[in-house]
């Protein structure tokens, strides 16, 4: 192995890469394959979105810190625990319905979804600096790092010289198996002369046969690769045009005119607003709809995990209309900032959707909103919020809700007494009502 004394590098690229994944829940390890972990953060058996946020944030963490693995499994074991995804538990696959025996959380498999997540980050921010400084470093030598589980093949490896587009490292640039701690260093003519090394050539290959169990595919995996990380490296870009590609389409089909004649007008709207909120529900980033009376769609937009920001001229647009967005994460009510938006916009309704339930404050016929009755509202919903988190507090206390009902019922609770004062037509009903 060549002992260098480099210094690290500033997480940047890393946090690029990782920052720009999705997410995607699969049941299996072998459900989100290969090039899928460029595109999304997922975790195994992690079925809940809210669940895979939380462990997604101190990874983030970690990368943006410097987070050690200790201080990594002690601030998510207690929140796992609480949650009841930990130890050994009898879980359904939703592929095969069957009920099988599967380790949730644990220190190991934590120690795994940190060693993992920082390494293949940080090695495609590395990548991408190769590829940025490969005019003047042009070859890039392989650095074996012993780990408890061997590969001979990467042992063999080390010190070998390719150039930054020798083909072979599309296949074998690391990290390219599980606990690999293996690197390439990046060098030019002078380095290379004063570590007394020359350019080889490519190793020859072997190749075994591969199926995955879940989705059958076959493929041939190159000697020194484990099956799931048989993918080439600085898939970023592409990740991020394929991501944006399907956020369009999606956009466009929920946005496409029924193929059926039009129905009436109101029937058009509830048929848009019903397909648009079916669509979104799931969705890990918010999205904003704003249709008119007859249900012709105005404005689309997409945002973060939280919100998303309306400009000025959009903002102008809203009287009137009726808005619909989803509510990521866990299930709760209209936040404050989307009833005082809809109120001093003077909205016709607005409605939400998240993964139990759909919301909904209307205007009545032939009245008005605007600033004014929100300066009415405002001092109600403060006094409101701080009676029910009052009880709210009580009843958690004395053990009566746990902490994810208090969040799925607390923003219910307020709007619906808001309601008894000001009748704002608020609702909220289950997802799959009819």
């Amino acid at each position: 192995m060549i002992n260098l004394d480099l210094k690290l590098l500033p997480p940047a690229a890393a946090l690029e890469f990782f920052r720009q994944k999705g997410y995607q829940i699969g049941f299996s390890y072998l459900d989100v394959w290969q090039q899928e972990h460029q595109a999304a953060f997922t975790v195994a058996k992690a079925l809940e979105l809210d669940l895979l946020a939380d462990i997604r944030a101190e990874v983030d963490a970690a990368l943006a810190q410097g987070t050690t693995l200790q201080t990594f499994i002690d601030t998510l074991r207690p929140r796992l625990v609480q949650r009841g995804w930990w130890g050994l538990q009898e879980v359904v696959d939703p592929q095969t319905g069957e009920k099988v025996l599967a380790q949730l959380g644990s220190p190991r498999r934590l120690k795994v979804i940190y060693e993992t997540n920082l390494r293949t980050a940080h090695a495609e921010g590395r990548w991408q600096r190769i590829q940025a400084a490969k005019a003047t470093l042009p070859y890039l030598l392989y650095d074996h790092t012993p780990s408890p589980h061997e590969r001979p093949e990467h042992a063999a490896w080390d010190g070998l010289v390719l150039p930054v587009d020798d083909p072979w490292w599309q296949r074998h640039y690391p990290v390219k198996a599980w606990g690999c701690k293996c690197r390439v260093i990046q060098l030019g003519d002078r380095q290379l002369q004063r570590l007394g090394k020359q350019v080889d050539l490519a190793p020859e290959e072997t190749w075994t046969e591969y199926t995955n169990a879940r989705s059958g595919e076959t493929q041939r995996i190159p000697a020194g690769v484990d099956p799931a990380f048989h993918y080439p490296p600085g898939g970023r870009q592409a990740s991020l045009e394929k991501a944006l590609a399907e956020k369009q389409a999606r956009a466009a089909q929920i946005l496409a005119p029924p193929a059926a004649p039009p129905a009436a007008p109101a029937d058009n709207l509830a048929a848009r607003l019903a397909q648009a909120a079916e669509r979104i529900a799931g969705e890990p980033v918010e999205h904003l709809f704003v249709f008119d009376a007859a249900g012709q769609p105005i404005l689309h937009k997409t945002g973060g995990a939280s919100a998303v920001e309306l400009s000025p001229a959009e903002l102008q647009q809203l009287p009137g209309q009726i808005l619909l967005h989803n509510h990521p994460g866990v299930p709760q009510s209209f936040s404050v900032e989307d009833v005082r938006l809809a109120i001093w916009h003077d909205l016709a309704a607005m409605h939400a959707v998240d993964a139990l339930f759909r919301y909904r404050i209307e205007r009545a016929p032939g009245a008005s909103w605007g600033p004014a009755l929100w300066a009415q509202i405002e001092p109600v919903w403060q006094q409101t919020k701080s009676e029910v988190e009052q009880r709210f507090d009580e009843a958690k206390a004395r053990g009566l809700i746990d902490d994810e009902q208090y969040d799925v019922l607390l923003e219910h609770v307020i709007w619906t007494e808001v309601e008894a004062q000001f009748t704002i037509g608020y609702a909220r009903t289950p997802r799959n009502a009819p």
